[in-house]
Order: C-alpha cells, then structure tokens, then sequence
C-alpha cells in the first residue's frame, strides 16, 4: 500500500459518520442546551453526540464484529437494512429532545432520519456515498446557522471524496451526487423547516 492510500485510508476513519456526527452532536448539544437552558449540559452534550454519531451506526457495527462486512458495509445490497435499523435511534432521540425541550436537537434527527429514507431508496440501486453524505450534511447546517465558520469545514469536503474514490469505495459520480444531494436536502429542510437553526 503506497502512502497516498494509506491516506486515503486514514482520511475515511476520520472523517467517517461516527467520529464526524459525535463531534456535531455534542457542539450542537452544548450549544442548544446553553441557549435554552443558559448553560452547558455536558449530559446533553453526550447524548446528542451518541444518537446523532454512534446509535444509528450500531448495525453496522455489529455486521462487522459478526465478521458478515467490513467496517464501511462495502457491499451496496447490505446497507439498506442497516439504514433501517438506524431509524429507531433517530426516532426515539428526536421525542427525546423534543421532551427536553430542545427543538434542534429534535429536528436535526428528525432531518437526519428523512435524508436516510432517501438515501435507502438510492442503495437499493445504486452505491451513494454515506461517507460524503454524513460530513455534507453537518457542515451545512453548519453554514445555515454561521456561513464563516463552515467555509473552513467544506475544504474537508473535497478531501474525503479524494479519499473514497482512491480506496476504489466509490466513483467520482457517487461522492459528487452524494454531496449535491445532501447538501440540497439539508439546506432546504434547515431553511424551510428549522427555523430556529436561522
């Protein structure tokens, strides 16, 4: 393996779904509970970071532990139930936050959980990248809620397509209609539908 894979290797481990949605869900954790709340819930924090990176990540997981996949679920015709399996999480943390009184949190999963069903119905047919798709769509609430602070965020964008074509996970066709996609249906459902993101 040359270095430029190895790179491409390291760039899909840390910029995939888990680590990217932990790092959003616990900012948008703090941020959302010191606006309602006027201070910080590390609790909060944690949890948003767990329903939003690791929870609807779990059967894919489990799928590689059970040594059925690799790591990223590579094979297209596995990954339609895993998304299935990831709505449960993102139904139950959306009534959760809303419980809490903590509407972002609550619309974010509830986005988050719309764009899935999309993408379920692209992996049927065809190997959408959920990599650029998972990094897409933080970064453009990102740049809803504060344009500047995104801008440094989207030069990952263009990194991790990089780093998914050269490990032959995808097409150049797939990270570009993977990054078109969510990032039109993130932008429009915070604009339209997350007022409180504004």
């Amino acid at each position: 393996m040359n270095t430029a894979d190895k790179i491409a290797g390291w760039v899909s481990v840390l910029l995939s779904n888990p680590v990217v949605g932990m790092v959003f869900g616990y900012t948008m954790g703090l941020s959302e509970t010191q606006s309602a709340w006027g201070f910080s819930d590390q609790g909060i924090a944690v949890l948003s970071a767990l329903f939003l990176g690791i929870f609807p990540y779990v059967g894919a997981l489990v799928y590689f532990l059970a040594g059925k996949t690799d790591i990223y679920v590579s094979k297209r015709e596995q990954r339609p139930a895993l998304f299935l399996v990831a709505a449960p999480p993102m139904i139950f943390g959306a009534l959760y936050f809303y419980v809490r009184g903590l509407p972002i949190l609550s619309s974010l999963l509830l986005l988050m959980l719309v764009e899935s069903l999309i993408l379920l119905v692209i992996t049927t047919r065809w190997k959408i990248s959920i990599h650029v798709s998972g990094l897409t769509f933080p970064l453009t609430v990102i740049w809803v809620r504060d344009g500047i602070t995104a801008l440094v965020g989207f030069l990952l964008l263009p990194v991790l397509m990089w780093a998914r074509v050269r490990t032959g996970a995808h097409s150049w066709a797939q990270v570009l209609a993977s990054a078109l996609l969510s990032g039109v249906m993130t932008y429009y459902g915070a604009v339209t539908f997350l007022p409180s993101l504004k």
